[in-house]
């Protein structure tokens, strides 16, 4: 690289000496060598987004453990990418390591970084990222305000539990594609009482009662959510008896096609659930029954004036015929 010259690795230096963000998403051909170059050039980082580099984990002997091992020229290691935590624990807050296949030992690993104290954490498309992992790091990063772990497939209610005891000040949580994830996960969300922006796109088996009755509970205030996310959820339902859905003081709710939202409830009635504009009562808007059908009139009927009345036979009333015309 240019920057290997000692004079060009001073000039960048001092160029990037104020840089607080770095953003090396997508550099598949990044190695231990050039990064080192680079981070070495920004010393006053805060933010780095290694997303979708080709990133490589070696486990030493004991299993669970991280050996170290030397600069490769060739490829990016996470022990490499480790000695750069610790070096900037004291300043890194935000990190973003998506759909680099960060094993849970190497979570686990970045999380007990002595001093670090991570406000961002981006881990989307980590797919063998486990509920283990996710433990630990709310455990040991509790000062989290935003988590993202959309598409980590091996991910179900219980990653939800650890999230909502460990991130207090939790104000931002992605969740995007989470299969596994359940109305029963959702119903611990009512714990994360900073939560202003949720994204449950994708999540298959999410139906909204437990959203609903975590978040919209008439025995506690709802979370101040500003932006929610339900796009294609394609369990999403509201029952009759569900606290209404979306609950008062959401601001911005996505779930997905209004087309596929209309239902009916037991007594037949339509009702459009789950978009709402913004200022509009929440609960249920019943749209109005379909009008029945006229009766068809032939002969000298036809034509005939609403409301008028046939002349009826003198003497005995006779009830009239099936089918036959009836005032309106």
């Amino acid at each position: 690289m240019p920057i290997a010259q000692p004079e060009m690795a001073q000039l960048v230096q001092q160029v990037w000496s104020g840089l607080c963000e770095l953003n090396l998403a997508g550099l598949r051909d990044l190695t231990d060598l050039s990064f080192s170059q680079l981070r070495h050039c920004a010393p006053n980082l805060e933010r780095l987004s290694l997303a979708y580099c080709h990133l490589t984990f070696e486990l030493g002997p004991a299993q669970g453990s991280l050996g170290p091992q030397d600069f490769s020229c060739s490829q990016l290691s996470f022990h490499n990418l480790l000695q750069f935590v610790k070096e900037r624990a004291g300043r890194l807050c935000g990190l973003d390591l998506s759909g680099t296949g960060l094993l849970p030992e190497a979570a686990k690993a970045l999380a007990q970084v002595a001093g670090l104290q991570l406000k961002e954490l981006s881990l989307r498309a980590c797919q063998d990222l486990s509920t283990g992992a996710v433990a630990a790091l709310c455990r040991l990063q509790s000062g989290l305000t935003s988590l993202d772990l959309s598409g980590c497939s091996e991910l179900a209610d219980r990653a939800l539990l650890a999230i909502s005891r460990g991130l207090a000040c939790l104000q931002c949580l992605r969740l995007r594609k989470l299969q596994r994830l359940t109305d029963t996960g959702c119903t611990a969300l009512g714990a994360l009482r900073e939560l202003h922006s949720l994204n449950l796109a994708e999540c298959g088996r999410v139906s909204g009662w437990g959203l609903a009755r975590a978040l919209g509970s008439g025995r506690r205030a709802p979370a101040p959510l500003a932006s929610l996310s339900l796009a294609y959820c394609s369990s999403l339902k509201v029952s009759p008896s569900s606290p209404p859905f979306p609950p008062r003081g959401w601001g911005s709710c996505n779930c997905g096609s209004e087309e596929a939202l209309p239902r009916v409830d037991g007594q037949g009635t339509a009702v459009r659930t789950g978009l709402r504009t913004r200022g509009e009562e929440p609960g249920r808007t019943v749209l109005p029954p379909a009008p029945s059908p006229q009766p068809h009139t032939v002969g000298p009927d036809r034509g005939r004036p609403k409301g008028t009345r046939l002349a009826q036979p003198t003497g005995r009333h006779t009830p009239p015929a099936p089918g036959a015309w009836r005032p309106l």
